[in-house]
């Protein structure tokens, strides 16, 4: 039981080491969209699916090593968590789980938040993309800008995409 235990918990640490690694690859992601560097993107972007996908292995492990070290604890149902588990659980494997529990659960808040942010951002950029071209396509409007309103203009011509003054 005890070997079983300590498994459960380097899956945990491994696991919790592939969030901090994900946090971070969020955060570049959010640089090189800030910088609007499009080579880093989809360089980042195979590196955090190659890690969720080892996360995504390892949760099926932790589940199965979860689900036998509970039935070795005398768990009836089959939905046990990890904290019923470090419950059951004595001395310093119980303390390591608990520990273990907490530190996965602030690891998962932290890149979660991450990627809202990084969502936020690229919603933000795509509505300032979409701002930018309609005033490319219609550069004069009646809207205030600082205040002022815009007069709008009365004949367009190719020209005024880009000058102007034509």
């Amino acid at each position: 039981m005890e070997q079983i235990a300590e498994r459960l918990a380097a899956i945990l640490e491994t696991q919790i080491e592939n969030y901090h690694t994900l946090k971070r690859l969020a955060l570049d992601k959010r640089k090189a969209l800030s910088a609007n560097d499009l080579k880093a993107l989809p360089l980042i972007t195979v590196d955090i699916q190659d890690i969720a996908a080892a996360n995504y292995r390892l949760e099926e492990e932790r589940k199965s090593v979860a689900e036998q070290l509970a039935r070795e604890l005398g768990f009836s149902k089959a939905n046990v968590t990890l904290g019923q588990i470090a419950e059951r659980l004595t001395g310093p494997l119980s303390e390591r789980l608990h520990s273990l529990r907490s530190k996965a659960i602030a690891a998962i808040h932290d890149t979660q938040r991450q990627n809202r942010i990084n969502v936020e951002l690229l919603k933000y950029c795509s509505n300032l993309m979409d701002s930018v071209l309609k005033n490319l396509v219609e550069p004069e409007s009646n809207r205030d800008v600082y205040g002022r309103t815009g007069v709008k203009k009365s004949a367009a011509t190719a020209a005024a995409l880009f000058d102007h003054h034509i």
